[in-house]
Protein backbone atom coordinates (compact mmCIF):
# COMPACT_ATOMS: atom_id res chain seq x y z
CA UNK A 1 0.00 0.00 0.00
CA UNK A 2 3.30 2.23 -0.40
CA UNK A 3 4.86 4.24 -3.24
CA UNK A 4 7.26 1.63 -4.29
CA UNK A 5 10.49 3.82 -3.15
CA UNK A 6 8.75 4.45 0.24
CA UNK A 7 8.18 0.42 0.82
CA UNK A 8 11.89 -0.40 -0.41
CA UNK A 9 12.87 2.16 2.84
CA UNK A 10 10.83 1.16 4.98
CA UNK A 11 12.29 -2.66 4.13
CA UNK A 12 15.56 -1.98 3.77
CA UNK A 13 16.37 -3.84 0.74
CA UNK A 14 18.26 -0.70 -0.12
CA UNK A 15 19.83 2.95 1.27
CA UNK A 16 18.12 5.87 1.24
CA UNK A 17 20.70 6.95 -0.71
CA UNK A 18 20.63 4.64 -3.39
CA UNK A 19 16.86 4.95 -3.84
CA UNK A 20 17.35 8.34 -4.38
CA UNK A 21 19.90 8.16 -7.22
CA UNK A 22 17.60 5.19 -8.78
CA UNK A 23 14.78 8.11 -8.67
CA UNK A 24 16.56 11.09 -9.95
CA UNK A 25 17.56 8.63 -13.01
CA UNK A 26 14.68 7.42 -13.48
CA UNK A 27 12.15 10.10 -13.59
CA UNK A 28 14.45 13.28 -13.88
CA UNK A 29 13.98 14.88 -10.59
CA UNK A 30 17.29 15.58 -9.27
CA UNK A 31 18.25 14.86 -5.66
CA UNK A 32 17.44 17.19 -2.86
CA UNK A 33 20.73 17.08 -1.16
CA UNK A 34 20.18 15.33 2.33
CA UNK A 35 21.30 17.33 5.69
CA UNK A 36 20.00 20.38 3.42
CA UNK A 37 17.92 22.83 5.42
CA UNK A 38 13.95 22.26 3.38
CA UNK A 39 12.06 25.43 4.31
CA UNK A 40 8.58 24.93 3.48
CA UNK A 41 5.95 26.93 1.81
CA UNK A 42 2.62 26.94 1.43
CA UNK A 43 0.80 26.53 -2.07
CA UNK A 44 -3.11 27.17 -2.37
CA UNK A 45 -4.92 23.78 -3.21
CA UNK A 46 -2.76 21.38 -1.36
CA UNK A 47 -3.30 20.92 2.12
CA UNK A 48 -0.96 19.62 4.79
CA UNK A 49 -2.65 16.32 5.56
CA UNK A 50 -2.86 16.23 1.14
CA UNK A 51 0.95 16.19 1.52
CA UNK A 52 1.70 14.47 4.30
CA UNK A 53 -0.84 10.84 2.77
CA UNK A 54 1.70 11.49 -0.26
CA UNK A 55 4.89 11.35 1.43
CA UNK A 56 5.52 15.02 -0.09
CA UNK A 57 6.46 18.57 1.26
CA UNK A 58 6.10 22.32 -0.79
CA UNK A 59 9.46 23.87 -0.39
CA UNK A 60 11.66 26.39 -1.04
CA UNK A 61 13.94 25.59 -4.33
CA UNK A 62 16.35 27.55 -3.01
CA UNK A 63 16.47 30.09 -6.05
CA UNK A 64 13.42 32.27 -4.93
CA UNK A 65 10.58 30.10 -6.11
CA UNK A 66 8.90 26.70 -5.46
CA UNK A 67 9.17 23.11 -5.98
CA UNK A 68 7.65 19.74 -4.59
CA UNK A 69 10.02 17.24 -2.61
CA UNK A 70 8.52 13.70 -3.38
CA UNK A 71 10.21 10.81 -1.76
CA UNK A 72 8.61 8.56 -4.62
CA UNK A 73 8.75 10.86 -7.64
CA UNK A 74 7.61 7.96 -9.90
CA UNK A 75 4.39 7.03 -8.00
CA UNK A 76 1.95 8.45 -11.17
CA UNK A 77 -0.89 8.63 -8.72
CA UNK A 78 0.73 11.04 -6.60
CA UNK A 79 1.79 13.00 -10.25
CA UNK A 80 -1.60 13.10 -11.25
CA UNK A 81 -3.38 14.05 -7.64
CA UNK A 82 -0.60 17.05 -7.69
CA UNK A 83 -1.01 17.77 -11.10
CA UNK A 84 -4.94 17.88 -10.74
CA UNK A 85 -4.65 20.08 -7.08
CA UNK A 86 -2.37 22.72 -9.22
CA UNK A 87 -3.92 22.60 -12.20
CA UNK A 88 -0.29 22.18 -13.97
CA UNK A 89 3.13 20.34 -13.69
CA UNK A 90 5.04 21.59 -10.82
CA UNK A 91 8.79 21.15 -10.57
CA UNK A 92 10.27 18.30 -8.97
CA UNK A 93 13.18 17.25 -6.11
CA UNK A 94 13.56 13.59 -4.96
CA UNK A 95 13.78 13.65 -1.14
CA UNK A 96 14.48 11.00 1.11
CA UNK A 97 12.39 8.98 3.43
CA UNK A 98 14.06 10.00 6.60
CA UNK A 99 14.10 13.89 5.31
CA UNK A 100 10.77 13.99 4.32
CA UNK A 101 10.19 12.52 8.06
CA UNK A 102 12.14 15.14 9.53
CA UNK A 103 9.81 18.11 7.82
CA UNK A 104 6.96 16.97 9.64
CA UNK A 105 4.96 18.21 12.75
CA UNK A 106 4.47 14.52 13.96
CA UNK A 107 3.26 16.47 17.75
CA UNK A 108 0.49 18.13 19.07
CA UNK A 109 -0.67 20.21 15.78
CA UNK A 110 -0.98 17.03 13.84
CA UNK A 111 -3.06 15.27 16.47
CA UNK A 112 -5.05 18.01 16.70
CA UNK A 113 -5.55 17.66 13.09
CA UNK A 114 -6.46 13.82 13.41
CA UNK A 115 -8.31 14.05 16.54
CA UNK A 116 -10.76 16.82 14.72
CA UNK A 117 -8.93 19.81 17.12
CA UNK A 118 -11.33 18.09 19.72
CA UNK A 119 -11.91 20.40 22.55
CA UNK A 120 -10.52 18.36 25.74
CA UNK A 121 -9.18 14.90 25.89
CA UNK A 122 -11.77 13.67 28.20
CA UNK A 123 -14.38 14.12 25.39
CA UNK A 124 -12.56 11.86 22.98
CA UNK A 125 -11.16 9.15 25.34
CA UNK A 126 -14.45 8.21 26.72
CA UNK A 127 -15.96 7.20 23.17
CA UNK A 128 -13.98 4.15 22.36
CA UNK A 129 -14.89 3.86 18.62
CA UNK A 130 -13.14 7.08 18.22
CA UNK A 131 -10.25 6.29 20.16
CA UNK A 132 -9.71 3.79 17.78
CA UNK A 133 -10.33 5.66 14.31
CA UNK A 134 -7.44 8.17 15.61
CA UNK A 135 -5.48 5.12 16.56
CA UNK A 136 -5.53 4.14 12.78
CA UNK A 137 -5.10 7.85 11.19
CA UNK A 138 -2.08 8.54 9.29
CA UNK A 139 -0.13 10.97 12.07
CA UNK A 140 -0.44 8.15 15.35
CA UNK A 141 0.28 5.64 12.86
CA UNK A 142 3.86 7.44 11.82
CA UNK A 143 4.94 8.52 15.02
CA UNK A 144 4.47 5.04 16.52
CA UNK A 145 6.10 3.45 13.49
CA UNK A 146 9.20 6.17 13.85
CA UNK A 147 9.49 5.45 17.44
CA UNK A 148 9.66 1.22 16.76
CA UNK A 149 12.23 1.43 14.22
CA UNK A 150 14.05 4.01 16.03
CA UNK A 151 14.43 1.90 19.45
CA UNK A 152 15.39 -1.39 17.19
CA UNK A 153 18.44 1.07 15.44
CA UNK A 154 19.56 2.23 18.62
CA UNK A 155 19.03 -2.01 20.04
CA UNK A 156 16.64 -0.76 23.07
CA UNK A 157 15.12 -3.68 24.51
CA UNK A 158 12.24 -1.79 25.77
CA UNK A 159 10.13 1.40 24.69
CA UNK A 160 8.57 2.80 28.39
CA UNK A 161 5.37 5.46 27.32
CA UNK A 162 4.57 6.73 30.51
CA UNK A 163 1.29 9.49 30.55
CA UNK A 164 2.37 12.33 33.16
CA UNK A 165 -0.12 15.56 34.15
CA UNK A 166 0.91 17.91 31.32
CA UNK A 167 3.23 15.37 29.02
CA UNK A 168 3.97 12.19 27.46
CA UNK A 169 7.27 10.84 28.23
CA UNK A 170 9.06 8.12 25.92
CA UNK A 171 12.27 6.51 27.23
CA UNK A 172 14.36 3.46 25.77
CA UNK A 173 16.03 1.02 27.40
CA UNK A 174 19.60 0.72 26.07
CA UNK A 175 22.32 -1.67 27.63
CA UNK A 176 20.25 -2.11 30.32
CA UNK A 177 19.97 1.85 31.32
CA UNK A 178 16.28 3.85 30.83
CA UNK A 179 16.88 7.07 28.36
CA UNK A 180 14.47 9.99 28.12
CA UNK A 181 14.21 10.05 23.70
CA UNK A 182 10.93 12.10 23.39
CA UNK A 183 8.55 14.70 25.46
CA UNK A 184 5.25 14.23 23.20
CA UNK A 185 2.02 16.31 24.11
CA UNK A 186 -0.20 15.17 26.95
CA UNK A 187 -3.11 14.46 24.30
CA UNK A 188 -0.74 11.97 22.12
CA UNK A 189 -0.36 9.85 24.72
CA UNK A 190 -3.78 8.06 24.92
CA UNK A 191 -3.59 7.92 20.83
CA UNK A 192 -0.42 6.27 20.79
CA UNK A 193 -0.63 3.52 23.45
CA UNK A 194 -4.19 2.94 21.53
CA UNK A 195 -2.53 2.40 18.24
CA UNK A 196 0.04 -0.03 19.93
CA UNK A 197 -2.95 -1.94 21.67
CA UNK A 198 -4.41 -2.15 18.04
CA UNK A 199 -1.62 -4.10 16.66
CA UNK A 200 -1.22 -6.24 19.17
CA UNK A 201 -5.26 -7.40 19.71
CA UNK A 202 -5.78 -5.43 22.74
CA UNK A 203 -9.03 -3.92 24.02
CA UNK A 204 -8.66 -0.14 23.40
CA UNK A 205 -11.85 0.65 25.56
CA UNK A 206 -10.22 -1.12 28.72
CA UNK A 207 -7.84 1.61 30.49
CA UNK A 208 -8.32 0.22 34.18
CA UNK A 209 -7.26 -3.24 34.39
CA UNK A 210 -3.64 -4.03 32.99
CA UNK A 211 -3.48 -6.14 29.50
CA UNK A 212 -0.75 -8.13 27.76
CA UNK A 213 -0.42 -8.86 24.49
CA UNK A 214 2.30 -9.43 21.31
CA UNK A 215 2.77 -9.25 18.04
CA UNK A 216 4.86 -8.99 14.98
CA UNK A 217 5.74 -6.16 13.10
CA UNK A 218 8.53 -6.01 9.98
CA UNK A 219 11.50 -3.23 10.58
CA UNK A 220 13.51 -2.35 7.78
CA UNK A 221 13.17 -6.13 6.34
CA UNK A 222 13.65 -7.65 9.82
CA UNK A 223 10.99 -9.55 11.75
CA UNK A 224 10.52 -8.16 15.43
CA UNK A 225 8.44 -9.65 18.14
CA UNK A 226 6.33 -7.44 20.12
CA UNK A 227 5.27 -8.16 23.35
CA UNK A 228 3.11 -5.37 25.17
CA UNK A 229 1.91 -4.71 28.69
CA UNK A 230 0.12 -1.96 29.61
CA UNK A 231 -0.63 -0.75 33.76
CA UNK A 232 -3.27 1.88 34.25
CA UNK A 233 -1.94 5.45 36.48
CA UNK A 234 -2.91 8.05 38.43
CA UNK A 235 -3.05 10.33 34.97
CA UNK A 236 -3.30 7.35 32.54
CA UNK A 237 -2.00 4.11 31.25
CA UNK A 238 1.69 3.35 30.95
CA UNK A 239 2.74 1.12 28.83
CA UNK A 240 5.78 -1.43 27.98
CA UNK A 241 7.08 -2.52 24.51
CA UNK A 242 10.06 -5.72 24.52
CA UNK A 243 11.38 -6.07 20.99
CA UNK A 244 12.86 -9.53 20.46
CA UNK A 245 14.84 -9.87 17.23
CA UNK A 246 14.69 -12.92 15.33
CA UNK A 247 18.30 -12.79 14.84
CA UNK A 248 20.66 -15.30 14.79
CA UNK A 249 23.23 -13.88 17.38
CA UNK A 250 26.82 -15.03 16.92
CA UNK A 251 27.76 -15.27 21.08
CA UNK A 252 29.87 -17.31 22.79
CA UNK A 253 30.44 -17.66 26.04
CA UNK A 254 33.92 -16.06 26.01
CA UNK A 255 32.01 -12.89 24.10
CA UNK A 256 29.57 -12.77 26.98
CA UNK A 257 32.20 -11.33 29.26
CA UNK A 258 32.19 -14.19 31.90
CA UNK A 259 35.49 -14.71 33.63
CA UNK A 260 37.53 -17.14 31.72
CA UNK A 261 37.41 -19.69 35.00
CA UNK A 262 33.42 -19.36 34.75
CA UNK A 263 33.55 -19.73 30.89
CA UNK A 264 34.91 -22.61 31.16
CA UNK A 265 33.09 -24.43 33.79
CA UNK A 266 29.61 -23.77 32.54
CA UNK A 267 31.38 -25.28 29.24
CA UNK A 268 32.48 -28.51 30.95
CA UNK A 269 28.82 -28.72 32.67
CA UNK A 270 27.48 -28.29 28.88
CA UNK A 271 29.73 -31.27 28.05
CA UNK A 272 27.41 -33.59 30.66
CA UNK A 273 25.40 -35.98 28.85
CA UNK A 274 22.37 -35.55 31.07
CA UNK A 275 21.67 -33.45 33.74
CA UNK A 276 19.35 -30.16 34.81
CA UNK A 277 21.41 -26.97 34.25
CA UNK A 278 20.06 -23.82 35.43
CA UNK A 279 20.86 -20.00 34.71
CA UNK A 280 19.03 -17.07 37.51
CA UNK A 281 18.59 -13.68 37.35
CA UNK A 282 17.09 -10.48 37.32
CA UNK A 283 14.16 -9.93 33.97
CA UNK A 284 16.18 -8.48 31.30
CA UNK A 285 20.01 -9.78 33.00
CA UNK A 286 20.31 -11.98 29.81
CA UNK A 287 19.98 -15.21 30.74
CA UNK A 288 18.08 -17.01 27.78
CA UNK A 289 21.14 -15.39 25.97
CA UNK A 290 23.58 -16.74 28.12
CA UNK A 291 21.76 -20.51 27.40
CA UNK A 292 21.97 -19.46 23.47
CA UNK A 293 25.35 -19.04 23.87
CA UNK A 294 25.50 -22.85 25.27
CA UNK A 295 23.39 -24.33 22.46
CA UNK A 296 25.74 -22.81 20.15
CA UNK A 297 28.20 -24.76 21.78
CA UNK A 298 25.87 -27.45 21.52
CA UNK A 299 24.80 -27.60 18.07
CA UNK A 300 26.07 -30.28 15.75
CA UNK A 301 24.71 -33.01 12.89
CA UNK A 302 25.10 -35.43 16.09
CA UNK A 303 22.79 -33.69 18.62
CA UNK A 304 19.30 -33.05 18.33
CA UNK A 305 18.34 -30.38 20.47
CA UNK A 306 14.81 -28.88 21.42
CA UNK A 307 13.41 -25.47 22.79
CA UNK A 308 10.40 -24.09 23.95
CA UNK A 309 10.50 -20.48 24.45
CA UNK A 310 8.00 -17.52 25.15
CA UNK A 311 8.49 -15.97 22.65
CA UNK A 312 11.34 -17.77 20.61
CA UNK A 313 13.92 -14.66 20.61
CA UNK A 314 16.53 -15.53 18.26
CA UNK A 315 16.09 -18.45 15.38
CA UNK A 316 19.40 -20.68 14.90
CA UNK A 317 19.59 -22.80 11.83
CA UNK A 318 20.60 -26.21 13.54
CA UNK A 319 17.70 -26.25 16.17
CA UNK A 320 14.22 -27.17 16.96
CA UNK A 321 12.52 -24.17 18.62
CA UNK A 322 8.86 -23.85 19.47
CA UNK A 323 7.03 -21.23 21.03
CA UNK A 324 4.40 -21.37 24.07
CA UNK A 325 0.82 -21.00 22.63
CA UNK A 326 -1.52 -20.91 25.74
CA UNK A 327 -4.95 -20.48 23.40
CA UNK A 328 -3.81 -23.65 21.75
CA UNK A 329 -2.69 -25.64 24.97
CA UNK A 330 0.65 -25.39 24.39
CA UNK A 331 2.55 -24.62 27.76
CA UNK A 332 5.85 -25.29 28.72
CA UNK A 333 4.62 -28.48 30.19
CA UNK A 334 2.87 -29.88 27.71
CA UNK A 335 5.57 -29.36 24.91
CA UNK A 336 8.16 -31.08 27.90
CA UNK A 337 5.47 -33.85 27.81
CA UNK A 338 6.19 -34.27 24.17
CA UNK A 339 9.61 -33.57 23.87
CA UNK A 340 9.99 -36.60 25.83
CA UNK A 341 8.92 -38.98 22.65
CA UNK A 342 11.02 -36.95 20.22
CA UNK A 343 14.42 -38.44 21.39
CA UNK A 344 16.53 -35.12 22.16
CA UNK A 345 19.66 -34.63 23.08
CA UNK A 346 19.00 -31.38 24.65
CA UNK A 347 16.46 -29.38 25.49
CA UNK A 348 16.18 -25.65 26.61
CA UNK A 349 12.77 -24.73 28.65
CA UNK A 350 12.48 -20.69 28.45
CA UNK A 351 11.56 -20.69 32.13
CA UNK A 352 10.82 -22.91 34.81
CA UNK A 353 7.29 -21.13 36.26
CA UNK A 354 5.60 -23.66 37.87
CA UNK A 355 5.54 -27.32 39.99
CA UNK A 356 4.89 -29.51 37.07
CA UNK A 357 7.08 -27.55 34.70
CA UNK A 358 9.99 -28.09 37.43
CA UNK A 359 8.75 -31.53 37.89
CA UNK A 360 9.39 -32.66 34.03
CA UNK A 361 12.74 -30.66 33.45
CA UNK A 362 13.96 -32.70 36.28
CA UNK A 363 12.58 -35.84 35.16
CA UNK A 364 13.77 -35.28 31.84
CA UNK A 365 17.05 -34.82 33.41
CA UNK A 366 17.34 -37.70 35.17
CA UNK A 367 16.04 -39.89 32.39
CA UNK A 368 19.14 -39.06 29.46
CA UNK A 369 18.59 -35.60 28.94
CA UNK A 370 20.34 -32.43 29.18
CA UNK A 371 17.80 -30.04 30.35
CA UNK A 372 18.59 -26.17 29.97
CA UNK A 373 16.45 -23.53 31.94
CA UNK A 374 16.28 -20.45 33.23
CA UNK A 375 14.33 -19.81 36.54
CA UNK A 376 13.95 -16.44 38.78
CA UNK A 377 15.59 -16.53 42.09
CA UNK A 378 17.71 -13.51 43.73
CA UNK A 379 21.19 -15.97 43.54
CA UNK A 380 22.21 -19.20 42.69
CA UNK A 381 22.17 -20.52 46.67
CA UNK A 382 18.56 -19.97 46.81
CA UNK A 383 17.68 -21.67 43.59
CA UNK A 384 17.42 -25.83 44.84
CA UNK A 385 15.02 -24.20 47.85
CA UNK A 386 12.84 -22.68 45.22
CA UNK A 387 12.64 -25.61 43.18
CA UNK A 388 11.80 -27.94 46.46
CA UNK A 389 9.22 -25.09 47.43
CA UNK A 390 7.58 -25.39 43.93
CA UNK A 391 7.10 -29.42 45.18
CA UNK A 392 10.61 -31.38 43.50
CA UNK A 393 11.61 -33.58 45.64
CA UNK A 394 14.62 -33.86 47.21
CA UNK A 395 16.38 -36.79 46.23
CA UNK A 396 15.23 -35.95 43.07
CA UNK A 397 16.89 -32.68 43.04
CA UNK A 398 20.13 -34.00 44.22
CA UNK A 399 20.43 -36.26 41.36
CA UNK A 400 19.41 -33.84 39.06
CA UNK A 401 20.74 -30.49 39.39
CA UNK A 402 24.31 -30.67 38.12
CA UNK A 403 24.80 -26.52 37.94
CA UNK A 404 23.48 -23.55 38.93
CA UNK A 405 24.59 -19.17 37.49
CA UNK A 406 23.21 -16.82 38.52
CA UNK A 407 24.15 -13.36 36.36
CA UNK A 408 23.81 -9.50 36.24
CA UNK A 409 24.51 -7.36 33.29
CA UNK A 410 27.50 -4.94 33.65
CA UNK A 411 27.59 -2.08 31.91
CA UNK A 412 30.65 -1.18 29.79
CA UNK A 413 32.61 1.48 28.79
CA UNK A 414 32.16 3.82 25.66
CA UNK A 415 34.97 2.65 22.96
CA UNK A 416 34.60 6.50 21.30
CA UNK A 417 34.66 8.36 24.92
CA UNK A 418 36.44 6.18 27.17
CA UNK A 419 39.64 7.49 29.01
CA UNK A 420 42.36 6.29 31.37
CA UNK A 421 42.04 6.89 35.05
CA UNK A 422 44.74 5.53 37.62
CA UNK A 423 43.66 3.06 40.20
CA UNK A 424 43.91 4.67 43.74
CA UNK A 425 45.34 2.11 46.29
CA UNK A 426 42.13 1.47 47.87
CA UNK A 427 40.73 0.27 43.88
CA UNK A 428 43.58 -1.51 43.31
CA UNK A 429 43.20 -3.62 46.94
CA UNK A 430 39.45 -3.91 46.17
CA UNK A 431 40.84 -5.62 42.67
CA UNK A 432 43.80 -7.52 44.09
CA UNK A 433 40.73 -9.00 46.63
CA UNK A 434 38.15 -9.85 43.33
CA UNK A 435 41.08 -11.83 41.63
CA UNK A 436 41.39 -9.08 39.05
Amino acid sequence: GQPLAVALSLLGLATEDSIAQACETLHDAPVWPDGSPIELVELPGLSVRFLQDRYAVAMDDGDGGWCLGLVDPGDPTTRDALRFALGRDAPVRTITLSAWRRVQDVAEPALEEAAGSAPSTATWLDDAERLKDIARDAPVVRLSEQILERAFLLNASDVHIEQKIDHTRVRFRIDGDLQDQDRLGVDIGPALIARIKVLSDLDVAERRAPQDGRTTINVRGVPVDVRISTAPTVFGESLVVRLLTRRDVDYSLERLGLRPAVAAGVSQLLNRSHGLLLVTGPTGSGKTTTLYAGLRQLASSRNKILTVEDPVEYVFEDILQSQVNEAAGFTFSTALRSFLRHDPDVILVGEIRDAETARLAVQASLTGHLVLATVHTNDAATTPSRLIDMGVERYLLGDALIGVMAQRLAAQLCQSCKTTTPLDAEETAALRDAGL
